[in-house]
């Protein structure tokens, strides 16, 4: 019984391993508005399944970074998250989304977003550049 058992968690763990999570943000912008920076646009799920709880991340980073990962928490001005709008995002379905940040300064910086939920830590995601 207890090998049946410890199959069925790695069985469970390979298939959650091969799950592809794909969005595609179609369109975003990124402006200050008062001392926050607001980041809102559309993203669509094209995963095949359907997504919960995504929530959506900015950073707001000098203009100098050009990198994503690895970014040096002294080049940081802020960060927040929140939830799209869709609490279920269906295969094929888009949803809108806002997240507001106060950053320690808004001169000379630019936006990260980036996707996740309580399955994934991070979404791979197609991102353009914000208009």
């Amino acid at each position: 019984m207890k090998r049946i058992i410890a199959l069925g968690v790695v069985l469970g763990l390979a298939l959650a391993q091969g799950s592809v999570y794909k969005l595609k943000v179609t369109d975003w912008s990124c402006r200050v508005v008062g001392r926050d920076v607001v980041a809102q646009g559309r993203v669509l799920n094209r995963s095949g399944m359907t997504l919960r709880a995504v929530r959506v991340n900015l950073r707001v980073v000098d203009r100098t970074v050009s990198q994503v990962n690895g970014v040096s928490s002294h080049r940081v001005r802020g960060t927040n998250s929140g939830l799209i709008q869709a609490p279920r995002l269906a295969n094929g379905a888009s949803s809108a989304f806002v997240v507001r940040v106060r950053p320690s300064t808004t001169h000379n910086v630019t936006c990260q977003i980036w996707f996740r939920n309580p399955d994934v830590v991070q979404i791979p995601t197609q991102v353009p550049l914000p208009r």
